[in-house]
């Protein structure tokens, strides 16, 4: 079974087509719904154009088809296209030591806000155990915590207003106007940073004239946006330094 995606730029809604036998192939549309993806279209349709396959299409066929099969090849390249990568290895540091902080030794607040975040990640590369997910991600980073551990900190994200949507017992989630606010004074204060350190770039003004529809999740915008800021440009030839 073969899969090609289609997505481009838009991370809201996606295709997916999947190869079911000599005969037919499949197209999926994807959007996503409290922050994980759902299969909301289906075609069936025949590869080659022609005679048309003995009995048609049968209940054998449509057997084959497996709605999220190959999802997770699709967010990977999605998220990854977002920075996630880049963003697990910035926020690693947020965590270390977290495994050595026992009760009476409360976390700070902000603590719950990359927890969401990471979670949010999760929904969508892994829809059904975002908390493992959670544990593989930071594992890859050198941070080793449980599942019981991040299971815990998702819980005290919904209490703390980090986290809304989902319900008791079920994967899922979106994040709150906290943390969208949260998030926006952070960029804001890099971006202010790197402004009075390097000056505008071009990429600012190219921010300011782009006002279209903006498709991304919302965990894929915050990384996005985040990672612009998380490592400043590299400064240029130190001034006087000799030439060869």
């Amino acid at each position: 079974m073969t899969v090609d995606v289609k997505c481009g730029t838009c991370y809201s809604l996606c295709m997916k087509e999947i190869s079911l036998d000599k005969n037919w192939k499949a197209t999926y549309v994807f959007e996503y719904q409290n922050g994980r993806p759902v299969v909301t279209e289906l075609r069936i349709r025949r590869r080659h154009a022609g005679a048309i396959p003995d009995g048609g299409l049968t209940g054998r066929d449509l057997r084959r088809l497996n709605p999220l099969a190959g999802v997770e090849e699709l967010v990977e390249d999605q998220t990854r296209m977002a920075g996630a990568d880049q963003f697990l290895a910035a926020i690693a540091d947020e965590f270390r030591g977290v495994e050595r902080i026992g009760k009476g030794f409360p976390r700070p607040d902000s603590f719950y806000a990359r927890v969401t975040q990471l979670y949010l990640l999760g929904l969508l590369r892994s829809p059904r155990k975002p908390a493992e997910y959670m544990v593989e991600a930071l594992g890859g980073q050198g941070v080793d915590v449980t599942v019981e551990m991040t299971r815990a900190w998702i819980r005290m994200a919904r209490a703390r207003g980090w986290l809304e949507g989902g319900d008791r017992g079920n994967a899922g989630g979106i994040p709150s106007a906290k943390l969208e606010d949260w998030h926006r004074e952070k960029v804001q204060e890099r971006r202010a940073l790197e402004l009075e350190k390097f000056g505008p770039s071009e990429d600012d003004e190219d921010d300011e004239d782009d006002e279209g529809e903006d498709y991304r999740t919302p965990i894929m915008r915050m990384m996005d946006e985040e990672v612009a800021y998380l490592e400043p440009p590299a400064p240029g030839p130190a001034s006087g330094s000799e030439s060869g």
